[in-house]
């Protein structure tokens, strides 16, 4: 139990880290000027501040979730809403990390040294859901990031990776090709690669299925609520991630249900 309420926690804590990183990377995108120590918040941009009056917030201000709920949503001083998407991407990466910790538990507890890689690989995750939800745009930075955090499960099944990746990335290049950038950008060609290094094969089948099928119905739904255009993008890398989320934790139990359907 100590170790669920731990990884819970640790998932609050990176969820916080994230909500600074990805409102920061926004504001660099919008001024075309990138600063890392910025969007980090390192040295002089250490302390969080107000979107809005620009107030440096105290500590007991930047408590994932709770913060939020004490202060009803809105800045203490300047009284202006606090983005929503704050706490749930808090909450979000804190359920995430909760099932990081329960997948390892069940599958690598003999490797502890995999569960820093785990919890990275889910942060990654989560962040390439929620900008590319809200931008459109999966950074060629936290790809080399999720690449880097794939290399030990790589090192398990380096052909299945390989063989995978290329599947991955192929099938999106394609698609990218085939729609001219319209419908796949390189980005979500770029973190299929990812997927097949850090899923194996045929593990990314079953995350590009589930990816596909989810995007297609949440479009399916926007275009009948009036929210998008037949002919309009839908970043697709939430569902990605979302694919790769469910193959990585499930892919065994899902394929084991497949195998006794079918004889």
């Amino acid at each position: 139990m100590l170790g669920e309420i731990v990884s819970v926690i640790l998932g609050l804590g990176g969820g916080s880290f994230l909500t600074v990183v990805i409102s920061r990377w926004e504001k660099s995108l919008k001024k075309k000027r990138f600063n890392w120590k910025f969007v980090l918040g390192i040295g002089k941009w250490r302390r969080s501040r107000c979107d809005s009056c620009g107030r440096s917030l105290f500590w007991w201000e930047n408590i994932p979730l709770f913060s939020f709920v004490f202060l009803k949503g809105k800045c203490r001083s300047c009284h202006s809403p606090i983005p929503f998407w704050y706490p749930l991407l808090e909450g979000t990466v804190g359920v995430v990390f909760l099932g990081t910790f329960l997948f390892w538990q069940k599958n690598f507890s003999f490797q502890p040294w995999l569960l820093p890689f785990f919890f990275l690989t889910a942060l990654g995750l989560v962040f390439v859901a929620f900008f590319d939800g809200r931008n459109q745009i999966i950074p060629d930075e936290v790809i080399l990031f999720l690449s880097v955090c794939s290399l030990p499960l790589f090192l398990f099944h380096p052909l299945s990776s390989l063989v995978a990746a290329l599947t991955g990335g192929g099938a999106l290049f394609f698609l990218h090709w085939l729609t001219g950038g319209k419908g796949m950008g390189w980005g979500d060609v770029k973190f299929a690669l990812f997927m097949g290094i850090f899923l194996g094969f045929p593990q990314i089948l079953l995350a590009f299925y589930l990816a596909f099928l989810t995007g297609g119905i949440w479009s399916v739904i926007m275009i009948l609520r009036k929210k998008a255009k037949k002919k309009q993008r839908i970043a697709f890398g939430p569902f990605l991630v979302l694919g790769t989320i469910v193959s990585w934790w499930w892919s065994k139990e899902i394929f084991l249900l497949i195998h006794q359907w079918l004889t």
